[in-house]
């Protein structure tokens, strides 16, 4: 994705051999492969591999990485989450772990929220949740990692002191944003020359990040989880980051489309091609719906959880496909129950190493550049995550807010309800215990999130590991898709033109693109009735994958957003 960035001081780590293997056009490789959002990163990874660290070792050093190269979308004053897969654990259910590290909303903050509205000046410094990533990517360390620690940060260190060239990607969202960055000194300092913005490729240096990456932050609650598994038609199986994270809303989606019989054939002509777009909108719209549901698994009553699961079973796949139709309709035919805020940003990188260990890991500070507050003593940019909550107001529900996942639009009526509080608005007081509050904020409470690291097994075998950035575009990727279901090439897959609906606005966003305009289009809006608008270049989501296949490692970054493959 990311470009190919000069680092002055830097030296690559050398040239790795790939396979040359028919009909692939990206780097297969035989023993380990990552791709990232910089090069730079995806070689130091390599490097780590090539040590006999673990691939746990090599993400770490990769994100560290990420975290000074691609200040504007991850780094430590963020947080994310880390997918591990061991291959070596023959029993399914316990080989993979995700590691939570989502930002917590400082303890403090609710109180202050009760004086002060979202719109108020001083909410400016209080967009900054607590960040996770430091202790997050060290407590899975602890449990895999075989080199010091101090070696995984080393090569960012020297990043952060001796300077790298600004990369493509962080110089135009830094442009985008440039009336706002040079409000901050230290952020004007770091990026500009007096009025200017540095140019593509000018030395950055950051000697108060590199003073920091050497200290240990303060404690932080990491969270492991079990991933949200669902089994698609053909022997594939999807593993995905569960609750607060985004796995949910794909397999929802992808638990509603396996009924259509995707495949192949319906590409052979504009109007097959144009219904099988409007069932997968249809279905990004239910799934968005669903998704109003959502929330900081750990304030929810556990029969609650266990009936959002109930949104990945064959019969409620059932009961959702069967409101698809042959139009679209208003927003409220989806069952919304409140509006959600937009996340944004993200950084991710895949990996498959040659230890039996395979790593997806997403990484966030929100909008680009975070709070826009980079420390001045610690050298730190953080992340603005409390704006992923939503309002302090209540939310105006639709009316079709019965919360039944064994009722909802049209399944029997004798089904079990559930508990009538369920019901209420999603802000609760604490005398009432961890109830229902959806996404709205509490002390040390973590955001809906978008991020979807995801693995994707054949046969029981990994087959694709998988993540990408753009907030909730990350979950419209349809990469899984394009791959398993329409058969194209996995680099084409990812490369393929993207559409994007998440019901409100009530809007077909379309990247721009040959395969997917003219007649195609029309008949999305003539004949379904779809509001289409351009996707804007700069809101695209990207995508960085590994497909494992004939012992053959192929990786793929989106070239989107300018990375890199890597691997020997």
């Amino acid at each position: 994705m990311l470009c190919l960035v000069t680092f002055i001081f830097f030296v690559l780590f050398g040239n790795y051999d790939s396979l040359n293997v028919p009909g692939f056009t990206e780097p297969v490789y035989k023993n380990a492969a990552i791709t990232s959002e910089n090069k730079v990163c995806s070689d130091i990874g390599v490097q780590v591999l090539k040590e006999k660290g673990s691939s746990v070792d090599a993400a770490i050093a990769a994100m560290f990485c990420l975290g000074v190269t691609n200040m504007q979308s991850s780094g430590i004053g963020g947080g994310g989450v880390l997918v591990v897969y061991d291959s070596k654990m023959n029993n399914n259910d316990r080989n993979t772990v995700v590691y939570d590290f989502r930002e917590t909303s400082p303890r403090k903050l609710p109180e202050f929220a009760k004086e002060h509205r979202p719109s108020d000046s001083r909410w400016d410094g209080m967009s900054i949740a607590v960040p996770g990533e430091i202790y997050g990517l060290y407590t899975a360390w602890k449990e895999y990692g075989k080199l010091d620690w101090e070696r995984l940060i080393k090569p960012s260190i020297d990043l952060a002191q001796s300077g790298f060239g600004l990369g493509q990607k962080l110089w135009e969202a830094a442009n985008e944003h440039a009336s706002v960055l040079k409000n901050d000194e230290a952020l004007r300092s770091l990026l500009f020359v007096g009025e200017e913005l540095k140019s593509p490729g000018s030395l950055i240096v950051n000697t108060k990040l590199a003073e920091t990456l050497q200290i240990d932050l303060e404690n932080y609650n990491v969270i492991k989880r079990n991933t949200i598994d669902l089994d698609l038609t053909g022997g594939y199986k999807i593993k995905s980051a569960p609750l607060p994270f985004g796995g949910l809303v794909i397999e929802a989606i992808l638990n509603i489309l396996k009924g259509f019989n995707i495949n192949p054939s319906v590409l052979k002509s504009d109007e097959t091609k144009a219904n099988t777009y409007h069932n997968i909108v249809e279905a990004f719209k239910l799934g968005f719906g669903l998704r109003t549901r959502f929330g900081d698994p750990d304030f929810m009553k556990a029969q609650y959880l266990q009936d959002l699961v109930t949104f990945i079973d064959p019969i409620q796949g059932e009961v959702l496909r069967s409101k698809i139709t042959n139009q679209t309709h208003e927003e409220a035919y989806y069952e919304p129950i409140n509006q959600l805020r937009i996340d944004q940003g993200t950084s991710h990188l895949s990996i498959v190493g040659p230890d039996g260990l395979a790593v997806a890991v997403t990484s966030s500070i929100n909008g680009h550049f975070g709070s826009k507050y980079l420390s001045p003593t610690t050298g730190i940019l953080y992340n603005n995550h409390i704006k992923d909550f939503n309002g302090m107001e209540y939310t105006e529900f639709t009316q079709n807010n019965e919360l039944k996942p064994d009722t909802l639009s049209g399944a029997s009526s004798d089904s079990t309800q559930m508990d009538s509080d369920l019901h209420k608005p999603d802000i609760v007081s604490d005398a009432e215990g961890p109830g229902l509050r959806f996404n709205t904020v509490e002390a040390r409470k973590r955001p809906l999130s978008s991020m979807s690291p995801t693995l994707v097994f054949k046969n029981d075998e990994l087959y694709i590991v998988i993540g990408g950035a753009g907030g909730p575009k990350i979950i419209t990727s349809i990469v899984i898709i394009h791959t398993i279901w329409l058969g194209l090439p996995f680099d084409e897959a990812i490369r393929s033109p993207r559409l994007h609906h998440m019901l409100h606005p009530n809007t077909l966003f379309v990247e721009k693109d040959q395969k997917i305009q003219g007649r195609v289009i029309d008949l999305l809006s003539s004949v379904y009735g779809h509001e289409i608008m351009p996707l804007p270049e700069d809101e695209i989501s990207s995508i960085q994958a590994i497909m494992i296949q004939k012992k053959s490692l192929q990786g793929v970054s989106d070239p989107r957003s300018y990375g890199g493959v890597s691997g020997y």
